[in-house]
């Protein structure tokens, strides 16, 4: 039977070729715009209208939204909370994760790889569970938190963390970093895991230790696996919701809302669907603005590393 599949494709024309091709790639075409592509279309059309979700007339009302949207001062608090969400997860969290996955490479023994199952614990609960277990953890009252502060003999310093507007944004940072500290470590271990040992050790014999190792030698070889994690990171920075939803619900006073959030208390709670697409598609351009800056940036080094090596 395959012998004959086979000389049936050979004597096939090229529209039948097409056609027979085109069969197994239209179910799966299909489902990615109806899941994918059309939601993304009928929200660009909610922005351009004023439609509370119920009612069958929409009113057309152009880019009124979006006028409006560059006039609310909660959505450049929410955009400013994305943003710094961008900066600790780049400044902090995949540096330290990269470190971390370092000492563990370095190390070698089972202990450093069970310690790698421990850190992605965290990646594999929902995030419904974990925002309830830090809400826990940050309570005022039988907190975990403030418990070891007073037992500590410091009881000055336990505060209703999720609720101070000075506090509840940094609470909610430390549980980002907490999170998926984890799955770059193990996108990190993976990385370094691969790396050819020849290459490392011919750089330890010419005097590459330390620093200089990991800045000359094993950074630029991970290249590729740092930019996955880089994409990962940004475009995961503007679809934040459900944690800080569980953990505050954007509170107190708009403090810890970011786009997501924002978009959810517009749209299905004020009734605001015009208002909640257009900042839909707000996020969904700060994404793709940020993966597209991210590729330029790739490219223009891998030029310069050509020109270089020319």
């Amino acid at each position: 039977m395959p012998a004959k599949i086979e000389n049936n494709w050979k004597t096939a024309t090229t529209l039948q070729r097409k056609l027979f091709i085109g069969c197994f790639i239209a179910p799966a075409l299909l489902l990615i715009i109806v899941y994918a592509y059309w939601p993304i279309f009928a929200t660009i059309n909610f922005s351009l209208h004023s439609w509370n979700g119920i009612s069958k007339d929409m009113t057309w009302v152009g880019f009124d939204n979006y006028i409006r949207l560059f006039k609310d001062p909660y959505f450049f608090s929410s955009l400013k909370n994305n943003l710094l969400i961008i900066g600790v997860s780049l400044l902090i969290q995949l540096p330290l994760s990269f470190m971390t996955a370092y000492m563990i490479y370095k190390i070698k023994n089972k202990w450093g790889e069970f310690s790698k199952v421990i850190y992605y614990l965290p990646c594999i609960s929902t995030m419904v569970m974990i925002g309830l277990l830090w809400r826990y953890i940050y309570d005022y009252q039988q907190g975990t938190l403030n418990t070891i502060l007073r037992s500590i003999h410091l009881p000055g310093l336990a505060k209703v963390w999720l609720t101070d507007p000075n506090t509840a944004m940094g609470a909610i940072l430390v549980v980002v970093v907490w999170v998926y500290f984890g799955y770059h470590c193990l996108i990190h271990s993976a990385g370094l895991n691969s790396l050819p040992n020849e290459i490392i050790e011919a750089a330890r014999i010419d005097g590459a230790t330390g620093w200089l190792l990991i800045g000359q030698v094993i950074i630029p070889m991970m290249s590729e696996v740092l930019r996955v994690s880089l994409i990962i990171s940004l475009i995961g920075s503007f679809q934040f919701f459900d944690l800080i939803w569980i953990m505050t619900s954007g509170g107190p006073f708009h403090r810890t809302d970011v786009l997501a959030t924002y978009m959810y208390n517009r749209a299905f709670q004020a009734r605001e669907f015009g208002y909640g697409g257009a900042i839909a598609v707000i996020i969904l351009i700060c994404a793709l603005g940020a993966t597209l800056l991210q590729n330029l940036w790739q490219r223009e080094n891998a030029k310069g590393d050509g020109i270089d090596d020319i």
